[in-house]
């Protein structure tokens, strides 16, 4: 005897329920989303490098797979343990510089009132106050930083989880593809396919094009911080490729984390004072974000600008306010992956059709 069919009001209850479940879900398993989310990145990145060792030596995908992983590991074990010593000991000693000047700028900030809106603030108080939570905020990054490359068992362990997901989101793609598919209804598959498409789009351009980018700025920045002189330069590289990621703040953060140390501790190379020091710092970073902001960002991402700076911003602070830094790593795709989708969800609410006009190449921001 064949079933009744549901009811569109049971599917749409049954729908809410089944989100609201795997919502809670996600909120029981938050703390241990991080190593998974990195995970899925890693499969996402590299799963078309293993479809290319399938087809290029004729291997099955399984084994191209654990090549490619196999390959990855040579690579990756020895940088990492060649470099987690240095870069904690130049991370806690960034760290204490950067306290050290935040607590005696707290220190002599001068008694001041000024008005804003009828208010009148002590600028004494504005001031400590905004000390106190940068303060705050270098002790937790740093700090969690330390702890980590301290721990080493953690270390280990956060990487082979990780590498794990990785490499079974790699080898299986093909099945998560299919299992997505497979819960479209038909008649909304052709939509929903050119939107994930779109979105594909924005995440291979973010994670596979940027990756590339912050290796070329992180080599380009060590070489240039190596030849003024400024302290710890294979640190501020490393930094500078990583804040690739955070768009329209990142270069502002790198330049105000160099100043900061060109003031504090001068050049290692060049015989000028702090102060100026800190200008050469300015003129070399203004070249340097001329270089990726002209150059190389159009030459391996193209037009990244789309969305309005103030957008990308609140994106950053939402992003840091649910996830911390990966959050905040994050936010530029996802805040270009929910565009697309309202854009998508407008068009069919006044009834146009989402994709008559020629799609033109969706880069994240």
């Amino acid at each position: 005897m064949e079933s009744p069919s549901w009811s569109s009001r049971f599917k749409l209850v049954v729908g809410v329920i089944v989100f609201v479940l795997f919502c809670l879900l996600l909120y029981a398993a938050r703390a241990v989303l991080p190593p998974i989310i990195i995970g899925v990145i890693i499969g996402y990145i590299f799963y078309p490098y293993a479809r290319f060792i399938k087809y290029s030596t004729a291997l099955p995908h399984r084994p191209a797979t654990a090549i490619l992983y196999l390959l990855l590991l040579a690579i990756i074990i020895p940088i990492v343990l060649a470099l987690l010593p240095v870069i904690s000991e130049q991370v806690v000693l960034v760290r204490d510089e950067i306290l050290a000047l935040l607590e005696q700028v707290n220190s002599i900030s001068p008694e001041q009132t000024f008005e804003l809106f009828g208010v009148q603030f002590v600028t004494e108080q504005v001031v400590q106050q905004v000390i106190n939570t940068l303060i705050e905020v270098v002790r937790d990054l740093a700090g969690n930083a330390v702890n980590l490359v301290l721990n080493a068992a953690q270390v280990v362990l956060l990487i082979v989880i990780t590498l794990i997901i990785g490499f079974y989101m790699t080898r299986d793609g093909d099945r998560f593809i299919a299992a997505v598919e497979d819960l479209i209804p038909d008649d909304t598959r052709g939509d929903i396919e050119l939107l994930l498409a779109q979105i594909d789009n924005v995440w291979a351009t973010f994670f596979r094009s940027n990756l590339l980018l912050a290796i070329l700025v992180g080599t380009i920045v060590t070489a240039l911080s190596a030849a003024i002189g400024l302290p710890r330069p294979l640190l501020m590289g490393i930094l500078a490729g990583v804040l690739e990621f955070i768009p329209t703040i990142g270069h502002v953060i790198w330049l105000a984390a160099a100043v900061i140390i060109a003031g504090i501790e001068g050049s290692d190379v060049l015989a000028v004072s702090n102060t100026v020091f800190m200008v050469i710092v300015v003129v070399a970073s203004l070249a340097y974000t001329q270089l990726d902001t002209r150059v190389l960002i159009p030459a391996l991402i193209g037009d990244r600008d789309r969305l309005h700076p103030v957008v990308v911003i609140i994106g950053l602070l939402v992003g840091w306010a649910l996830a911390g830094l990966l959050g905040l790593v994050l936010a530029a795709p996802t805040i270009s992956s929910l565009e697309l989708i309202g854009k998508y969800i407008r068009a069919r609410l006044m009834d146009r059709n989402p994709f008559s006009e020629p799609a033109e190449p969706t880069e994240a921001v």
